[in-house]
Parts: structure tokens; sequence; C-alpha cells
């Protein structure tokens, strides 16, 4: 026997019915005699109880299994507007956790517009939480207008439900999930609900740690980085400035109102202002300010709360902000080469205050403060650093590798939290990778068959080389010039891809990109088994495009080839038929053809149709591919220049054959309108005076006319 919305009896303590009562379905859906047109009901006696209870564990259930929609409303409209024995069941935990924004919306709505008095702050707050987790573009808008509505509400009846400080919290959060919004909206829209909040006459609405901690939250996820590249960057600085300011206020609100404060900051709240600094990449004094904040957080855990105190994340993030100072300078010492001496300017200085903090942090863990015991992010830092300085410092691999062994003996030693991970071994391959030594390719390789023996030992998930190790490794080899061992890797690559489909180790489009760059290197020199060997590979990531596996071909690749072609055309002229496979894929993709891509296939058909045996095919090909540039309207300059003033031969396509096809082709000036009407680039377009012949040197053939 099955209750009413499909929920089995067997699986609900079912009271005894009284006599009055047919079924629990009657009961459930239709109000009790006694009951009719009132709002809250006591039963007349204890015998009533039960079906109280009933009622309660069975709409808990029901709303718990959602098993017909269709019911589940009917159900929404005829129970939860009622309020039997005082019991408000959007109470209950999970109260439609399993519905829309819109359904949890119009649930609201339709208690307001039935039983507005019997709503209350947690039914808004029902919504409210739903809308500050979403990604919606409209939610922040829509908790507004909730929250406004409650305010309206309370303003116009004392007695009405009361904004609490969760509501103008989730406000806040809704805001810091705008993704897609303005930055500078989202900061000054929140710190206004954030303020509005603060001014608020009822001291027990007044926001608390947490209400502030989501405001200092939204400043510090640096939403406005992707502008600053556009912009001076000073956006992201006023969003710390802020974050910091509004930190001083918590303090001073502590300071004053003592212990019973509730806006007094939390470690979070310190690390939120220290992160809001940290995103300040440009900024040459991101250290001092993440320095300052933390000088803050110390001297408030020795005046005000000694439960407040920095701890491993707070260290991690002004070590990073070191890092970064670190980083800039040795940018400007690229620049500047005569400043790499000075340990001032050169991130020696930044490198040794680092190693100061990590040596502070284990004195303070071996005198108990366990909770500042660095950890494996802490030395991972130090190692990036490193990486960083690895451009002018030539010991910096040796040193990153000093600390990666330290690592290991220390977790050897018991120390499981210093534990080296995935990154710890990128790190230390990215410096040898930097370094630019001759070594730094069977460096790196070194480090991961460590790092996979490591894994095979320990067996933690953690330790595992993921595929951006495998792509570093493969751009050391292919900087060296061995496209083999390149392509070696990627080939493993792709066995782990199909050993474990689910694991993190699949190749990218720059895993195969390094490899078909690696033999384009050779493919440039007129080695036609670089040139086979790149197209091949280039074939296997456009099908992978075309299956939707999520990799992409990029466009330049296209013009990479057929320029690459035209080195092996001369002394291999098979060489064609890859060129023209290559054109197609281009025009069958979602890539734009340009023009200076039918003027590298045309060049590639003249030194590969060079010859006199091979007139009637020239001419069928020029044809064809005059005829299509024509119809896409790319007839360039480069495109005119190639046949009238390309590399000419003693027979085959001599000076004459050139200028007959030319006139052939092109019998009159000026050229239509359709036929340039693409060209994009204002020195491409096609003169008059380039249809005359200036070279008149004829090549043998077999060579490349275009080597120097």
């Amino acid at each position: 026997m099955m209750c009413s919305f499909g929920i089995a009896s067997a699986s609900i303590p079912k009271p005894a019915l009284s006599p009055w009562t047919t079924t629990s379905k009657k009961f459930l859906t239709q109000p009790a005699p006694w009951n009719s047109g009132c709002v809250s009901t006591k039963f007349p006696s204890k015998l009533h109880r039960p079906f109280i209870q009933f009622q309660r564990y069975h709409i808990a259930a029901c709303y718990k299994q959602h098993t017909c929609r269709q019911r589940l409303t009917c159900f929404q409209r005829s129970l939860i507007f009622t309020n039997c024995g005082g019991f408000k069941y959007w109470h209950l935990p999970g109260f439609l956790d399993d519905t829309s924004i819109e359904e949890k919306e119009d649930w609201l709505q339709n208690l307001l517009q039935d039983k507005e008095d019997l709503s209350d702050t947690e039914a808004y707050l029902v919504v409210l939480r739903s809308l500050a987790t979403s990604t919606q573009p409209d939610a922040p808008m829509k908790a507004e207008r909730w929250l406004r509505r409650l305010e309206a509400r309370s303003v116009s009846n004392p007695d009405a439900p009361q904004p609490t400080t969760e509501c103008y919290q989730r406000v806040i959060e809704a805001w810091g999930q705008a993704t897609n919004e303005d930055p500078n909206l989202l900061i000054t829209r929140t710190q206004r609900w954030l303020m509005k909040h603060l001014r608020n006459d009822n001291i027990d609405l007044r926001p608390d740690t947490a209400c502030f901690n989501s405001f200092l939250d939204l400043c510090s996820k640096g939403r406005a980085l992707k502008r600053a590249k556009a912009t001076d960057g000073n956006l992201v600085k006023d969003h710390a400035l802020k974050a910091e300011q509004t930190l001083r206020l918590m303090i001073f609100k502590r300071r004053k109102e003592g212990e019973d404060s509730s806006m007094a900051p939390n470690v979070n709240s310190f690390n939120f202002a220290i992160r809001a600094w940290t995103r300040c990449r440009r900024s040459p004094d991101i250290a001092d300010r993440s320095i300052s904040v933390l000088h803050l957080l110390e001297n408030y855990e020795k005046t005000l709360d000694s439960s407040v105190r920095p701890n491993v994340k707070s260290y991690a993030m002004v070590m990073d902000s070191i890092a970064v100072v670190a980083r800039l300078k040795v940018k400007r010492c690229q620049s500047m080469p005569k400043t790499v001496k000075n340990p001032s300017t050169n991130g020696l200085n930044e490198i040794n205050l680092l190693q100061e903090v990590v040596s502070y942090m284990r004195n303070q863990a071996s005198l108990g403060k366990h909770h500042l015991a660095p950890n494996g992010v802490i030395f991972n830092t130090l190692i990036s650093c490193w990486s960083s300085l690895a451009k002018i410092h030539s010991h910096a691999p040796n040193e990153s590798e000093k600390i990666l062994q330290s690592m290991i003996r220390m977790k050897d030693m018991g120390e499981n939290h210093t534990a080296p991970d995935a990154t710890s071994y990128l790190m230390v391959m990215r410096t040898w990778l930097n370094s630019q030594q001759s070594i730094r390719a069977e460096r790196i390789s070194w480090w991961l068959s460590k790092q996979w023996k490591d894994y095979d030992f320990e067996g933690d998930e953690g330790l595992r080389p993921n595929t951006t190790t495998y792509n570093l490794v493969m751009r050391a080899w292919a900087e060296k010039g061995e496209p083999k061992r390149t392509e070696a890797l990627l080939a493993e690559l792709i066995g782990h891809s199909e050993k474990d489909r689910a694991g993190n180790l699949f190749p990218t489009s720059e895993s195969y990109t390094l490899v078909i760059r690696a033999w384009l290197v050779l493919a440039n020199r007129g080695d036609i088994s670089g040139f086979e060997t790149a197209a091949y590979w280039f074939y296997c990531l456009e099908a992978r495009e075309r299956d939707e596996s999520g990799l992409v071909a990029p466009s330049e690749f296209y013009t990479l080839l057929l320029a690459a072609g035209r080195k092996c055309a001369s002394q291999h002229p098979d060489i064609l038929e890859t060129a023209v496979k290559i054109f197609d894929l281009l025009r069958e993709s979602h890539h734009r053809v340009d023009c200076l891509h039918y003027s590298s296939l045309l060049q590639i058909g003249l030194l590969a149709l060079s010859r006199a045996e091979q007139n009637k095919v020239r001419q069928a090909f020029i044809d064809e591919i005059f005829k299509n540039c024509c119809e896409d309207g790319l007839v360039s300059s480069h495109f005119l220049q190639a046949l009238a003033n390309g590399p000419v031969y003693y027979d085959g396509w001599t000076v004459e054959e050139s200028q007959r096809t030319l006139k052939r082709i092109i019998p009159c000036w000026p050229l239509p309108y359709t036929w340039t009407r693409n060209i994009r680039q204002k020195g491409f377009f096609p003169q008059r005076q380039e249809l005359r012949r200036s070279n008149f040197v004829c090549s043998p053939h077999g060579k490349d006319p275009y080597k120097t």
C-alpha cells in the first residue's frame, strides 16, 4: 500500500486512525472540520496528537523524496500555508533543496499572497540562501529585491518579520557569485549594503563577523585582474585598500565595544586582507602591504584576542607576495643587465627573507606552536621563487633541488606535513627549464622518472605526474632540438591517458603543438621527414578537435605548416598533396582563411610543379586556386607577386610562361572589387606595379630559390 505522494506506508510509523478519518490522504489534503478557515489549530484533546506527529513526519518525508512534482505543488498549496500546531514546515532541514530558484520564488510569492501573516524571516531566507550560491546573472538583483521587500514590510508594520544579519550577508554573497559583472560595480554595491546594515539603529541587527568576511572575500577574489591588463591596474589595488580599511574598521569596533563586539575579526578576516594585496601582482609594494597586515594580525593577537593568531595560510600568502617582488626584480634585471650583481635588485634579498620566514616558522613549531609548522605549500613557494630567479642566477636549480630533497628527508623522518607533492617536482623542473643550461632537458627527465618512482613507492595520488609536468618536459626537449624525444613523451602521455581515462594524465592542445613545433624546426631546414611528421601530428590534433574532445587546432599552425612546406617543395614535389590537404582542412575548420594561406599554397604549387612535363597540371592548379581565391575575395599583393615576380626556371615555369599566365587570368586593370573584398590588411591590397617582373634570375630545379 502506498501513501499519498508515492511514499511507502511501511517506511512511516503510521498511528492508528480515529473513526472519523477514513484515510491518511483525506486527512492530509483536506482541512479538518474544526480547522476550516483557521490559521493556527490546537487539537481538542491528546487523542489527536498522533495525527500532528504523523502529519509532520509525512510532510518531511515527502519533501525529502520529491517523488511527484505535480502532487508536490498541490501539497505546497494545501498544507504549507497552514500552521498546524504552530509548526512551520520551511524550518525543516533540506526544505526545497532539490528545487530551482524559480520554484522557491514561486513558493514564497504564493505564501505572501495567501498567508502573509504566517510568513517569517526564515521564509525569505529560503530564497536568499539559494540566490547566494547561484551563478545566474540576475541572482544579485533578485536577492536585493527580496531584501527590499522584507525591509519595506518591516517598516510599515513593526510586528512583521525583521531582516536579520544573515539576510544582508546572503545579498553580499550573491554579488560575490556574479562573475560577469563589472568588478567595480560589485564592490560598490556590496559596500553600500554593508554600510547600510552597519548604520542600523538596532544593535542586534548590525553586521557580524561573517557578514564582514563575505565582503572581504569579495574584495580579495581579484575579479579586476583581467581588466587590469588593459588599464593601469589601479582597480585591483583599490579593492585591496578597501579590504584593509574594512579590516581596520572591524579592529576599531572590537577595541571600542570590547569582547561582546559582534564585528570582531577572526583569522579569516586578516587572511582575506592579505590575499587582497597578493592580487596586486604588478605593484612593487605588494610585499610591504602584506607584511603590514601580518604585523596587524600579530599585534591583534597580543593586545586584543589571543585566540586570533596567524596560521600557515597567513605566512604562505605573505611569502607569495615576497616571491612576486622577486619576479618583478628579475624582469627588471633582464632589461638592465648591469643590476644583476646587486642583491637588492636581483631578488636574492627576497630569497633570504623567505628562508628567514621558514626558519622562524620551524622555530615556533619546535616551541609548541604546531599550527605554524611549515607544510608543503610553504616549501613550494620557496622553490617557485627560485624558479623565477633561475633566469639570471645559474645556481638556482641546485638550490631548488636541495629544498625538494630536504622535504623528502623530513617526510621520511615522520614530518608528513612537509611531504612533497606533484607541484614540488614541477617547480624544480621549471627551475631547470628557466635556467637555460645545456643539461636542463636531461635533469628535467631525471626528475620525471624520480617522480614516477616515488609515486609507485608511496602510492599517493598527490605525487602522480600530471599533464602540466609532461608538457614542461616536452618543452625542454623541443627547445633543445630533439623532436624524437618530444614525440616519445607525447606517445607516453597518450598511453597513460588510454590506461586511465578518469585520471589527470591526458594530452592537451599544448602537448600536440609542442611536438609539431619541434618537427617544424627540421621542416624549415628542408627536411621532408620533419614536415611529414609534423603534418601527421597535426592531423591527429585536428581529428581530436572534430571528435569534440575539448582540444583545438590553433589557426597559426595552418600557416606554419604551409610556410614549412614551401621550404621542402623544390626537392620534394610530392609535398603539394599534403599542402592541399592542410589547406582543405583549414577551409573546413572554424578558422578564417587568410590571403597569406592562398599565397603560400600557390608558392608551394609553383615550386613543386616547375618542370616542363608538368605544364598542364600546373596550369590547372593555377586556374583552380585563382578561382577559389577570387570567390573568397582574397586576391592580395602577395598572391600576385608569387605569379608575376616569383622564382622562374630555364624550362617549365619560365619568365614567358609566367607572363602569359598572368595576362590570361588578369586581362585588365583595375581588379573587380569582389576579388579583394575580404582583404583586411591595408598593405596587402594589390597594386598594378606588382604585375611587373623585376627578378629574371633563373633557378635550377630541385633547389630552394628562397634559401639565402
